[in-house]
């Protein structure tokens, strides 16, 4: 019944399809590997009927688990339109990106 909501990644599975109007993901991809990188891209169009806003390191690279991602990197899919992509003003290591998830 709430408006905002904060989650962790693995729990977007269990959301019913399509009923967010917006998403947003902050500085947290670069902790997951690829593939869950991959996934989480693939769980918010799944959720999302609206915008997604991500706001990443342009370059990160995990110790932890050998993860090296670029902002090309990242999984957008090709029916996504991309509203803008940027290097962001002030955080200028970070770019930030809005999507609108068809």
């Amino acid at each position: 019944a709430s408006r905002i909501r904060f989650l962790l990644p693995h729990q977007l599975e269990l959301l019913p399809p399509k009923r967010f109007d917006f998403l947003v993901n902050i500085s947290s991809l670069h902790e997951m590997t690829a593939a869950q990188v991959a996934n989480y891209f693939h769980q918010v169009d799944q959720i999302c009927r609206g915008r997604f806003y991500t706001k990443q390191w342009r370059v990160s690279r995990a110790t932890v688990n050998g993860c090296v991602l670029r902002e090309r990197d990242y999984p957008v899919p090709s029916h996504w339109t991309t509203v803008f992509q940027r290097r962001h003003p002030i955080q200028r290591m970070f770019f930030e990106a809005l999507y609108e998830v068809t």
